[in-house]
């Protein structure tokens, strides 16, 4: 009895789902923007020793960025040394985005354009010859609000590869999983000196890819993992904070460094936008941190703005906080929910079985008098008499 019900629940979700993909509605909603990214300027991240390519000393100083009047420029190894560094530029949100939202999980779109001022070569001469132009999306969250205090940063991020003695010269990859792993996304940009865009459309609710353009060039990685990196030594920072970053990154000179080789790309016109629930017209208001944090249903479908998630918000604003015995049930959720909606993220196995639970309840709590209701009472009622059969026959 109780098989042939989740069956009869996998169905009617699955019907569900086809019908309001199409029905979803919602707009990108601009949280920053910068022209020339004159302010990321003053603050230059170096990653040295990419991936453990090289063992080479190396100094704060061997990357810089420097704003032009209409972009910045970003350069690794500055100083033209023995060494291999990434440099990277960014800029860093606390607990709110610019927008004065609290960050959430969800999908966020970056954009911006980038250009080389030289086009890479297979010449050891050639001083300035590049590896890779890098851009990512990464989220850090020190204290378990919105996904696992696991010491783990969440990432999202593509690198055009740009080493001229690399087979791959010219393909746009992205970074995946834990430990990090590259993906192809198809996409193939043969180097010149003009501007050009990228798109780079993401989902920290699934943890997976949405899309990525290159001048238009639309690659389908949505089913993709986000990437993982370990940052323990981040331990003491208890803050969420989410990041996006414009990086260059030289040509490899060798395991020990015996080639110089620098690095310069430009950068401008960093757009980064919020997927905004086009129905939720609270959203600005001072519960905004807890206004989509429906974690485990949001991992279960895979959406914060499908629109189940979108009941179980309803019922939430319009029933659960008008009580004060709602609202301790809301902060209980909040506080014990992240952990098991990460594993569901991460299993992706637990989500149907779970949707075959939740569709029913949620259709309850929205539609009190429609089939949802009707199903539980059916499912209930065949619980009972399995039971008591059972009982009976032992």
């Amino acid at each position: 009895m109780i098989i042939r019900c989740l069956m009869m629940v996998s169905v009617m979700f699955a019907g569900i789902t086809a019908q309001t993909v199409a029905a979803q509605t919602g707009t990108y909603s601009s949280v920053y923007t910068n022209t020339n990214l004159s302010d990321w300027a003053g603050a230059v991240s170096i990653e040295p020793n990419p991936g453990a390519g090289t063992t080479c000393d190396f100094l704060q100083s061997d990357v810089g960025a420097t704003a032009q009047a209409e972009y910045l420029e970003v350069v690794s190894n500055v100083n033209q040394r023995n060494v291999w560094v990434n440099a990277i530029a960014g800029k860093s949100f606390y607990e709110n985005l610019p927008d004065g939202q609290a960050i959430a999980l969800g999908t966020y779109k970056y954009s911006l354009k980038f250009r080389i001022p030289v086009i890479p070569a297979t010449d050891l001469g050639q001083v300035q010859n590049g590896g890779s132009t890098c851009s990512l999306i990464q989220l850090w969250d020190g204290r378990g609000a919105i996904k696992p205090n696991d010491g783990l940063t969440h990432e999202f991020a593509y690198f055009w590869v740009l080493n001229a003695w690399d087979a791959s010269y010219g393909r746009f990859f992205v970074f995946t999983g834990y430990p990090l792993a590259i993906h192809d996304t198809g996409i193939f940009l043969s180097p010149d000196t003009q501007w050009h865009t990228m798109e780079m459309v993401v989902n920290f609710s699934t943890r997976k890819y949405v899309s990525l353009k290159i001048d238009g060039m639309a690659a389908d990685i949505s089913g993709v993992e986000m990437g993982k990196v370990n940052h323990a030594d981040w331990s003491a920072d208890t803050r969420v904070a989410m990041t996006i970053t414009a990086e260059s990154l030289s040509t490899w000179p060798g395991a020990t460094c015996t080639s110089v080789f620098t690095w310069t790309t430009h950068y401008k016109d960093v757009v980064f936008s919020r997927y905004s629930d086009a129905v939720a017209a609270d959203d600005n208001d001072e519960d905004s941190l807890l206004n989509r944090r429906c974690f485990i249903a949001t991992a279960v479908y895979g959406d914060q703005d499908h629109f189940l998630v979108k009941r179980l918000r309803v019922f939430r604003d319009g029933f659960l906080k008008k009580s004060a015995g709602g609202r301790a049930l809301i902060a209980y959720y909040y506080e014990k929910s992240p952990r098991f909606a990460a594993i569901v993220s991460e299993r992706a196995y637990l989500r149907y079985p779970l949707a075959a639970v939740l569709t029913p309840l949620i259709l309850c709590v929205a539609y009190p008098a429609g089939a949802g209701c009707m199903f539980l009472l059916v499912l209930t009622g065949g619980i009972v008499v399995r039971t008591r059969r059972l009982k009976k026959s032992g």
